[in-house]
C-alpha cells in the first residue's frame, strides 16, 4: 500500500500494533486488533507495522482475519532498536497530539484486556 505519513494521523488517537506473520502471539492477537479496528472506524485509528517478515506471508494473515487497518512494512527491523523492542507484538497507543501514552508488551489475551488498554491510555469506551 501507500506511505503512512506519521505526523498526518494525529488529530484522532491511534493504535500501533508491531507484529510479524511468523510470530505464532501476533496471530492470536490478530483477530482482537482485526474486530476493534472494524468497529472503532472513525473513532481510533490503528496502523500495523510488520517486520523482518516476507510480504506475502504478511498479506496472507492480514487477509485471512480481514484486517483491513493499514500496515507498513519494516524489513530492516530498524523499528526495533528505535522503539526497545525485544520482539513482536508490542502494541502502543497514541494520544490525539501523536504523544505515546501507554505500551503493551507481549500479546493481547483478550478483548477484554485490550478494552481496559483502551479505556486506561486513550479514554475509548468499546
Amino acid at each position: 500500500g501507500p506511505d503512512v505519513n506519521l505526523s498526518k494521523l494525529r488529530g484522532k488517537p491511534l493504535v500501533v500494533n508491531v507484529w510479524a506473520s511468523w510470530c505464532p502471539p501476533c496471530i492470536a492477537e490478530m483477530p482482537i486488533l482485526a474486530a476493534a479496528a472494524s468497529e472503532l472506524r472513525g473513532d481510533v485509528q490503528f496502523l500495523g507495522v510488520d517486520i523482518q517478515d516476507r510480504d506475502s506471508s504478511a498479506l496472507q494473515m492480514m487477509a485471512d482475519f480481514e484486517a483491513d487497518f493499514p500496515s507498513v512494512v519494516d524489513q530492516a527491523g530498524t523499528i526495533r532498536g528505535a522503539m526497545a523492542i525485544s520482539g513482536p507484538p508490542v502494541t502502543f497507543f497514541v494520544d490525539e497530539r501523536g504523544v505515546i501514552v501507554g505500551r503493551h508488551d507481549g500479546a493481547l489475551p483478550g478483548t477484554e484486556y485490550f478494552n481496559a488498554l483502551l479505556r486506561e491510555y486513550l479514554g475509548i469506551e468499546r
